[in-house]
């Protein structure tokens, strides 16, 4: 990506890249989560405007309204996995993509990730059933 784009253009156009691979590789995305929080407040508005930056949001709108997704705001320190392998990103010149094996750099912090959002669920879930304690 040129290093000429507005800090913003490159988040939403960062976005926009991130959905369209996630559609074309037909991976089960329901809700994309993503840490630019200014992106994901003009992605939910709804509404894109004639700007630089309101081309690529009017884009992802059309992205996800033909594949019915939607789209969250977490923060980097609740998606750190994200995080690093955005920073390895810029170690490349070329596109990263990572299918079925994970860099071992940010390996670890996916099978963390994984086994808190369990953690989670069985907390969660022991208050819900009759008879738990």
């Amino acid at each position: 990506m040129d290093a000429l784009f507005h800090p913003l253009i490159a988040e939403a156009t960062t976005f926009f890249r991130g959905a369209l691979f996630a559609v074309e590789a037909e991976l089960l995305v329901v809700v994309i989560e993503y840490d630019a929080k200014t992106v994901v407040d003009l992605v939910n508005s709804g509404s894109a405007s004639l700007t630089n930056v309101g081309i690529v949001i009017a884009d992802i709108l059309y992205l996800l309204s033909c594949n019915n997704l939607d789209v969250s705001y977490v923060p980097k320190v609740a998606n750190l996995a994200a995080h690093n392998l955005a920073q390895l990103s810029f170690s490349s010149s070329n596109d990263l993509f990572f299918l079925e094996d994970n860099p071992p750099s940010v390996d670890w912090l996916i099978k963390a990730d994984a086994i808190s959002e369990l953690l989670v669920c069985l907390y969660e879930c022991s208050f819900c059933e009759p008879g738990s304690t």
